[in-house]
């Protein structure tokens, strides 16, 4: 087995800032070069891979602002998920690789208002983050009449995933005590194949 991997980096970003907003744009391209050599099959990958990324920082007033990012990464399968090598160390889980697996791309994106009066001490957080994997690995599974597990790594729809957050923090009456409230939400969409 002979194996070989090299990665390159180069990227570029832009920045905008005035009194109250701050911005930056930017990506990144990602060359990778992938070798496997197994039992003479001879693979070679190459994928020009990129990462865009977004920020954004508002300040709406002294005492709230907004924050948005988002970072996008594209990714290729793993080593192990190209091989197209049958793994049969469990002899009723065999697993095999995929050499025709194709990048996946991760999209995040991730958001946040917060507000907070100085004077009563009021309180209000909320965020939002969300996954989107274009392209996604995942794995088809299939049995023989034997109850034998086979595996191997596909390409399938986008998986999905959703987070929001909501934190509110208020004093109660003219007291020294508070009330707090922290509410979550989640959401998550992947696919297999049986």
């Amino acid at each position: 087995i002979y194996n070989r991997g090299i990665a390159q980096k180069a990227g570029l970003s832009l920045s905008f800032q005035k009194k109250k907003l701050r911005a930056q744009l930017g990506a990144s391209v990602n060359p990778t070069n992938t070798r496997n050599v197994t039992n003479g099959v001879d693979t070679t990958i190459k994928v020009l891979n990129w990462s865009p990324q977004a920020m954004l920082n508002y300040e709406i007033n002294d005492n709230s602002n907004i924050r948005f990012f988002y970072f996008g990464r594209s990714n290729q399968p793993s080593t192990s998920q190209l091989m197209p090598v049958l793994d049969n160390s469990d002899p009723l889980n065999m697993a095999l690789g995929n050499p025709y697996l194709e990048p996946y791309f991760n999209h995040n994106i991730r958001s946040r208002f917060s507000y907070s009066n100085k004077k009563t001490f009021f309180t209000l957080h909320g965020g939002l983050r969300g996954t989107f994997v274009q392209n996604a690995i995942t794995s088809a599974q299939w049995y023989d009449q034997n109850g034998v597990q086979y595996s191997l790594p596909v390409n399938g729809p986008t998986d999905k995933s959703f987070n929001v957050n909501l934190f509110i923090n208020t004093p109660f009456a003219k007291s020294n005590f508070s009330m707090s409230s922290m509410t979550f939400a989640n959401y998550n969409e992947a696919t297999s194949y049986i």
